[in-house]
């Protein structure tokens, strides 16, 4: 088996040292339920506010679902310099509808479960 060169090692070193610098934490997938609120941010049950990183299907949540209750299985990072939580969401389910009881679509309480 080949050992990795100056070059190998050093390339890991400057990484390992950007990310540190970055001030991210990278954390494993977790998940987490919460209400959606009108910043793009869960509101989560432990009373932790999640930013939730903007990709195809965190858009989405932020757009269709504010107001409903989600559960949202994803990576999240704590960002030092910003103070912040970030949940980057790979699946969610809409667990509750944020319309009054007796108004809306009556199929409102349907889990929709959505994947990547």
């Amino acid at each position: 088996m080949k050992k990795p060169g100056r070059g190998g090692i050093f390339f890991l070193s400057i990484l390992a040292f950007l990310m540190l610098m970055t001030g991210f934490v990278w954390g494993a997938d977790v998940t987490i339920k919460g209400k959606v609120d009108d910043q793009r941010q869960i509101i989560g049950n432990d009373g932790e506010t999640y930013s939730v990183v903007e990709n195809d299907m965190g858009l989405e949540i932020v757009r269709k679902h504010v107001g409903e209750t989600v559960k949202i299985q994803g990576a999240v990072k704590y960002s030092e310099e910003d103070d912040t939580m970030f949940i980057t969401p790979t699946r969610y389910e809409v667990l509750s509808s944020g319309e009054t009881e007796g108004q809306g679509d009556e199929n409102a309480d349907d889990e929709r479960i959505n994947e990547k």
